[in-house]
Parts: C-alpha cells; structure tokens; sequence
C-alpha cells in the first residue's frame, strides 16, 4: 500500500492524479482547472530538464568518495541493494540485478579487491519462496560475474531503515563496528544516517553521481532520463520526511 501511495505521489504518477481531478472537476470550475493544467505543464516541463534534476539532485550528493586509507580503517564492507529487474528472459524469465545494484555491487567488489575486508549484502523483497531477496540475486552476480563471495546475507529489509537496523544486529555479532557503505550518491546521505543511528561508524563509498549533468545546447528540452533522476531526487527528500 505504501509503494502504491509512493507511486501516485511522485512523477510521473502524480501528473495522472492532477490529470484525473482537471477532467473531473473542469465542467464545475473550468477557469480554475486550465491554470492547474497550465501549472502542470509547467511542472512537467521543468522536472523534465537537465538543470533542474541536476539542481535536485546537488544537495543530496554532498557525500563524496572516501580514500583507499579510509576504507581500510573498516573491518566490513556492507552494499545496499537498489532493486531488481523481474524475469529477464536471458535468465529464463528468473530475477536479476539491476543497473543500479551492479553499479554498488561493482564497487564493493573494487574495495574488497583493494582491502580484502568481507562484504555484507543488503536487501530483502521475498514475495514468496519462489523469488530470492534482493541480497541473494547480489550474491549471484557478485560470485558469477566479479567471482568474488559475500561472507553475510541480509535477507529481510524493505526499506533504509530496516537496511540498517537488521545488518547492524548481523555485524554487531560479529564484532564489527566500523564499515565501508556503499549505496548511490543521492541516497548516501539518508542511509549513512540510519546506520550511524544504530551505532556503526561509517565510511561512505558513494557512486553514481549525477548531479552535474547540464544536457548540454537541448538544457531546455523535456529528457526522460532528466524525469528520471527528478524523481530520485524527490523520493530521496520523501524519505527523510518520513524518516524524521
């Protein structure tokens, strides 16, 4: 119910609930509806531009890299799953990682290679036994395609919180109180404050920065992509509303 109301809320579901209230209430208030229409537009256009996603983006990507010195000061590495992309037919219509969990993925491979500190896998989403967790579908490409093993599986999470309160009980029975995090740039912020919360010193490994991307002579010009990264940008600022 909460994705649903997430979805609706957001670009570009909450252009179809305007839509849905205009055609509705056009023949009561029809002067009121075209400005709505027009404000819409608007609004579409504009969290359709380079700059503007670029502008959102900016004050959440404010975390950058640490260096191979720092990470080595860690005693774990935890990645943070992004998602996953439902029955790839190259698979046999089975679940695989998507682009934004092999990005994370990628780069916890290249710390470990670098420090050899063990890797935690965050992310849960079961609907069934029949569909792993998000963690498991990591492990999978962390062993087939960086032929490198997690030590730990976190299984059960569904959101940052729960990312951080369910691999701290894992890490803290184990010791380990230092970690190197890894989760895109723009969701750094909030995820570095959940784990810090449940007492982990953390060293941040943000990737995927997109936050400087003008578009160039088309700035003006409605980008799909640019849609894209604006609705990032305003899950991640209704995340820390929810979470405050």
């Amino acid at each position: 119910m909460l994705n649903l109301l997430k979805t609706f809320a957001l670009p570009p579901g909450i252009f179809l609930v305007i839509l849905l209230i205009i055609l509705v209430l056009m023949p009561k208030w029809p002067r009121l509806m075209r400005w709505l229409g027009i404000a819409t537009v608007a609004l579409f256009w504009g969290l359709s531009m380079p700059p503007v996603a670029s502008l959102l983006l900016k004050p959440i990507e404010h975390i950058g890299p640490s260096s191979v010195a720092q990470w080595k000061s860690a005693e774990a590495i935890v990645v943070l799953g992004g998602g996953r992309d439902y029955g790839a037919p190259e698979l046999g219509w089975k679940d695989r990682t998507n682009p934004s969990s092999l990005q994370r993925l990628d780069e916890g491979a290249r710390i470990a290679r670098r420090t050899g500190l063990p890797i935690l896998l965050s992310g849960g989403g079961k609907q069934g036994w029949t569909i792993k967790s998000e963690a498991q579908l990591m492990e999978r490409s962390l062993e087939q395609e960086f032929g490198m093993s997690a030590r730990w599986l976190e299984n059960n999470s569904s959101n940052t919180e729960q990312n951080a309160q369910y691999s701290a009980r894992i890490l803290k029975k184990a010791g380990i109180k230092r970690i190197v995090l890894v989760t895109t740039a723009y969701h750094m912020p909030r995820a570095m404050h959940n784990f810090e919360k449940e007492g982990l010193d953390v060293v941040p490994a943000p990737v995927g920065f997109s936050s400087d991307i003008s578009g160039g002579e088309m700035w003006w010009a409605p980008q799909l992509d640019s849609l894209a990264r604006s609705q990032l940008a305003l899950h991640e600022y209704m995340g820390r509303l929810a979470g405050r």
